[in-house]
């Protein structure tokens, strides 16, 4: 798989779902996901800069391993109708 544990996407993964549940519940103090200690944020702010990095880093990472770059895109559906 990959070289080292940061570099590991399940590992960035399941820090991203542990800032995402702590950020829906209002909690500053996320606890690490190896057991090894917590991070605690000044505010929402802070958490939010904190996981647009951690997006960013899981982002770089899989665009490394699998030699493609992930792209944003948009669909939209119209329907119409004319007449009455």
């Amino acid at each position: 798989m990959a070289d080292t544990n940061e570099q590991d996407p399940a590992k960035l993964r399941r820090q991203l779902v542990r800032l995402d549940d702590a950020m829906g519940s209002g909690v500053l103090r996320v606890e690490q996901a190896d057991g090894g200690g917590s991070t605690v944020y000044r505010d929402y702010g802070e958490m939010q800069r904190a996981r647009r990095d951690l997006v960013g880093r899981i982002n770089a990472l899989e665009a490394k391993l699998s030699g493609s770059r992930r792209r944003r895109t948009n669909r939209i559906s119209l329907i119409g109708t004319s007449g009455f």
